[in-house]
């Protein structure tokens, strides 16, 4: 198994704001720097299935997971061999929120999968979260 973390903290958002753009899967391409497109198959809830095609690369599958409104959600994408899930934590303190992406790899190929995936996806992360805050802001 192999788990990464980045946090970051602002002032300039509510964890209601952020749910709203995690929530709606078209907003995922303005925000997740690696999607071009994203669609939602039913709500955003446990079960459910976002279909995304990753820039310059293939299509992929990823099932809702833990989905705790205004708080948090795991995204989990099964590969031959192994599993990766990422989990989106948002979390308000005082006048200040936090947001916590946790990216974990597991399985008997996971070694493989980090090298060609999770390594590339846990590099975005900090890209990826100021733009989440940005888009955020108007929401």
């Amino acid at each position: 198994m192999w788990k990464t973390t980045y946090t970051t903290t602002t002032d300039k958002v509510t964890p209601e704001q952020i749910w709203r753009v995690w929530s709606d899967i078209s907003l995922r391409s303005a925000w997740d720097t690696d999607t071009e497109w994203a669609t939602l198959e039913g709500p955003f809830a446990d079960g459910s299935i976002i279909r995304f095609k990753v820039k310059n690369g293939p299509k992929v599958k990823m099932e809702l997971l833990n989905c705790v409104q205004n708080r948090s959600f795991t995204d989990r994408t099964k590969f031959p061999g192994a599993l990766m899930d990422v989990t989106h934590t948002v979390e308000q303190t005082g006048d200040k929120v936090t947001l916590t992406i946790v990216l974990q790899i597991s399985g008997l190929l996971s070694f493989l999968w980090r090298k060609l995936v999770a390594e590339k996806v846990a590099a975005t992360f900090a890209e990826q979260t100021a733009m989440l805050i940005k888009v955020a802001q108007d929401k």
